[in-house]
């Protein structure tokens, strides 16, 4: 995570309000064929790093953490072209199931043009 720690600190530093992109999440399901309890685990994990790095440094009186139900977390795989956060997933009815099951069956490219 030095990378996240590095931009961070640049974003806020320059007062611009993050957003986090959790990459590699097909190889998360495709390689470490983690269950999506495990997924939501890490993923939680992640987000609470990174909100912790951000309370640290954010400006006072502002709440700049990042929050999966608002859209400020998405996730997905840059290298497969595709990623998606919940507000979207809830408008277009996709679901963590079919982001799997896409990713199992080697149907990445049907995300990427959802």
């Amino acid at each position: 995570m030095p990378q996240t720690k590095t931009v961070l600190n640049q974003a806020i530093n320059e007062r611009v309000k993050p957003v986090l992109f959790i990459n590699k999440t097909d190889r998360l399901i495709t390689e470490l064929k983690l269950t999506p309890e495990e997924l939501q685990k890490r993923f939680i994990k992640i987000i609470s790093n990174v909100n912790s790095m951000i309370k640290m440094r954010q400006p006072k009186g502002v709440d700049w953490t990042v929050d999966v139900a608002k859209g400020t977390v998405a996730f997905g795989s840059a290298k497969k072209k595709w990623a998606i956060n919940v507000p979207y997933m809830k408008k277009t009815g996709i679901s963590f199931k079919d982001i799997i099951d896409a990713c199992n069956n080697e149907k990445q490219e049907e995300l990427a043009k959802k």
